[in-house]
């Protein structure tokens, strides 16, 4: 069982990939193969309960749960120790038995089958398809091709000869990457189609495509990727990922993702990358104060430890205060109207900087402010507000 359950979850999660159209002649065949290992188990499982019970086996429930697990390798083990058990006759009438197993046996040879053929056929289609998120056409032999910028087809077969172009007129063609579960072909780098040189990720280079459609090589990180999908630098240029760009016959340049990314502009980019700082910046605050359900300030992060107490209650943040422990939140908000200033008022359990050691609740209220330089938050003061 526990074979039959890896194999299932490993064609259910790998068996299908999702960048493919399948025809729903592959889940019905996936459907039909989970059934026949199922069924396998079942009925094996229930042919040596039924022996056992018959042969009044003490080990029954164990030789069940055995066979449940591991299916036909604990069956033959079974058979093995308790052949000469309970008498002959008995054994020879035991017909259902008999066919339980033979029907075992046939649906784990269907499982077998069906598993590798399925996953053959399913690679062979890999191999000669393309993913659905790119944009294909038909030849005039019905089989799905994609264009260069020049108007050159090429099937699937005929992938790795692709060719992209920069502005010297130089071809190259793609190197991929593929993953262990997959056959989606990831471009990894490009190959000079002349000299046979390789650039590739692994050489710290980007692979990108310009406006106007030529390939660029360019150091890694000398463009920044944008969330509205496209790359760009300080000197306001917009390309795009080598793998996020198609072309029509015509050798019109579209894009992967359906959507026309070639009228996005800088003032976009720079408009989104704020938005994108704002998010960041308000998904930080709600995992900051988070922290602050805690029982115990010494959970915090950063200043929130024995020394931040040790800073602000010296008796010159605080004045007659030497330490404070944290009972709970009641409020935490923006201090100042200063976005980079949140503040928590919090009931504390405060000490006394005399002699006394009795301790009494106070309210307090303890500013943040967020160092972007340090990527750190750094308290700023603290009020004893009662």
């Amino acid at each position: 069982m526990l074979f039959i359950i890896f194999v299932i979850l490993l064609m259910t999660f790998f068996g299908i990939d999702n960048s493919f159209d399948f025809s729903i002649l592959y889940g019905i065949a996936l459907t039909g193969i989970i059934i026949a290992g199922l069924a396998h188990i079942v009925t094996l499982t229930t042919a040596v309960a039924d022996d056992a019970k018959r042969k009044n086996l003490g080990a029954r429930i164990i030789w069940t749960i055995l066979t449940f697990l591991f299916g036909f390798p604990a069956g033959v083990f079974y058979s093995l120790f308790t052949f000469k058990t309970g008498k002959y006759e008995e054994r020879k009438d035991n017909r259902k038995n008999i066919i339980l197993v033979i029907i075992s046996i046939a649906l784990m040879l269907a499982f077998a089958i069906g598993t590798t053929s399925f996953m053959r056929i399913r690679t062979n289609y890999e191999y000669t398809h393309f993913p659905k998120f790119m944009t294909t056409y038909k030849n005039s032999d019905g089989e799905d091709v994609i264009y260069d910028r020049i108007g050159i087809a090429y099937t699937r077969e005929e992938y790795e000869s692709f060719k992209y172009y920069d502005r010297d007129g130089k071809a190259y063609t793609p190197v991929f990457d593929y993953d262990v579960f997959s056959n989606v072909p990831e471009i990894y780098g490009v190959e000079d189609a002349q000299s046979n040189k390789e650039y590739t990720e692994f050489d710290m280079y980007d692979f990108l495509i310009d406006r106007d459609g030529y390939l660029l090589i360019v150091p890694d990180n000398e463009f920044e990727y944008s969330s509205l999908g496209v790359v760009y630098n300080s000197e306001q240029n917009i390309c795009y990922d080598i793998s996020s760009v198609d072309w029509t016959p015509d050798g019109e340049m579209i894009f992967a993702n359906g959507e026309d990314l070639s009228k996005i502009t800088y003032q976009d980019i720079i408009a989104q990358e704020e938005q994108d700082s704002i998010t960041l910046r308000d998904n930080d605050i709600t995992d900051f104060f988070g922290f602050f359900e805690r029982s115990d300030w010494e959970y915090m992060p950063y200043h929130c430890t024995k020394n931040f107490w040790a800073e602000y209650f010296d008796g010159s943040s605080v004045s007659g205060l030497k330490s404070a422990e944290l009972i709970d939140i009641t409020e935490q908000g923006t201090a100042y109207n200063d976005e980079s200033k949140y503040y928590v008022i919090a009931n504390a359990k405060c000490k006394s900087s005399n002699k006394s050691s009795q301790y009494k609740t106070l309210k307090l209220k303890v500013v943040f402010n967020y160092d972007e330089d340090y990527s750190e938050w750094k308290a700023s003061e603290i009020t004893v507000l009662q």
